[in-house]
């Protein structure tokens, strides 16, 4: 089971699960509130569908779901179906759970389904700052054995064919993370051909090709890269022995990225806002540069005192929230920023509540052409009313007439709308 959390609210899980939070809701992907119960609304037909029963699916099949930069959701795992449609392993939804149907990564890969097992066995899914994202993964192929995937997702669902790792390294990379210059670390069980002293891991060039200039010391085997830091450098758990000759997991950290430096770039995912008074909004800002950028959270162009972090949380808003709050990021090598707007307002009622507003107007009434009078004779006029829901914006439109329409013809109306006209004597 994997999570992720979009901005501005709760959290997306994508796992092994049918009924999150006691839901009856067949789903392998659900939308979480913050006090950790089924967002209501989440997409509630949002689902991933496996070619297996759960029971059937062998342990270790990893499931994985990232946030863009926009908000947007991509979902890795060995799936055939989103949302009821076919998508082979990888998807893309909005933050509420609706598929995009323009995107579909694994047709453009011609990924095959083979029947009776998971469609991908996805290892990694490393996203970018552009959009695009890095994955690896497996597919056993009956006749042909297992087939490894290593490739780079452009953001309309293409593979980028500039993106040529070392032979080798797509059976066996495990981690993966991106450096502040686009370059990447990448991790794996061997070193790929032709890599030289650093052995499992090591670093690729932002078109994949191998860094041959990168030469770690690392004091164990089987690494695993565990994060990069803002800093730019590396947390790294090897295999190692101790000193009491006992085998251990052990956390490294490598000197940060030396290369140039890189001026920032700053992306607020969601740039518009709008709220009530009094509710709270969390503004999150995703930053990218090296050296690591200094930061500033400005409000109509006045900084706003003590914000330097990358999430600004705004609670309890007055009416004076209302504006535009600018992101602010600068280092040696430039200065950048991004914009979002907040409004402020009342808020519209909940789906499905009725506010009717009437009004009426003494213009002839529109009758029904069932009902026309006959040739030669005229409606009677009356009062026209219309009311209007907030729900659906539709009008209904209601005459009432100022005198009986006596001069409906009795051939043309049933007997039923005779009596709702002229009620049988004695009736209520």
């Amino acid at each position: 089971m994997d999570f992720a959390e979009p901005p501005g609210s709760g959290a997306v899980m994508v796992g092994l699960f049918q009924t999150p939070g006691g839901s009856q809701r067949p789903s392998r992907l659900a939308g979480l509130l913050p006090n950790g119960t089924v967002d209501p609304q989440f997409n509630w037909r949002a689902s991933l569908e496996f070619p297996i029963p759960d029971s059937e699916v062998p342990e270790g099949v990893r499931n994985h779901v990232r946030v863009l930069p926009d908000g947007r959701l991509v979902v890795a795992g060995g799936f055939v179906t989103a949302n009821g449609e076919p998508r082979v392993g990888f998807a893309r939804f909005d933050s509420r759970g609706f598929l995009d149907a323009t995107f579909d990564p694994g047709w453009h890969l011609g990924l095959p389904v083979v029947a009776g097992q998971p469609a991908a066995d996805v290892r990694l899914l490393t996203l970018q700052s552009d959009g695009q994202f890095l994955t690896a993964f497996s597919i056993p192929i009956p006749g042909q054995g297992v087939r490894h995937w290593f490739v780079r997702v452009r953001t309309d669902g293409t593979v980028d064919d500039r993106f040529r790792p070392p032979a080798g390294l797509e059976s066996t990379v495990e981690s993966l993370g991106v450096l502040p210059d686009g370059s990447l670390l990448a991790a794996g069980g061997y070193a790929p051909t032709g890599a030289m002293g650093g052995g499992s891991l090591v670093r690729l060039n932002s078109d994949g090709t191998l860094d041959n200039g990168f030469l770690p010391e690392l004091p164990g085997t089987r690494p695993r890269l565990e994060a990069i830091q803002a800093d730019g450098r590396a947390l790294v758990t090897v295999d190692a022995v101790s000193s009491g000759g006992m085998a251990i997991r052990r956390l490294l950290r490598l000197e940060g990225y030396t290369g140039p430096a890189v001026a920032p770039e700053v992306i607020i995912p969601q740039a518009s806002w709008k709220a009530a008074p009094g509710e709270s909004v969390v503004l999150r800002a995703v930053v990218h540069g090296w050296p690591p950028p200094s930061l500033q959270w400005q409000h109509d162009g006045v900084a706003l005192p003590g914000e330097v972090s990358p999430v600004l949380r705004l609670a309890s808003l007055p009416m004076e929230s209302a504006g535009t709050y600018r992101r602010i990021a600068w280092n040696a090598a430039g200065t950048n920023g991004a914009e979002a707007s907040l409004s402020l307002g009342v808020r519209s009622p909940p789906a499905g509540r009725l506010l009717p507003t009437r009004f009426c107007s003494d213009d002839p009434p529109r009758v029904s052409p069932r009902l026309a009078a006959p040739a030669g004779r005229r409606p009677v006029g009356g009062r026209q009313c219309a009311a209007r829901t907030s729900r659906s914006g539709r009008r209904r439109n209601h005459h009432a007439p100022s005198v009986s329409p006596g001069w409906l013809s009795r051939s043309a109306v049933s007997e039923s709308a005779r009596n709702r006209i002229h009620p049988p004597a004695g009736a209520g």
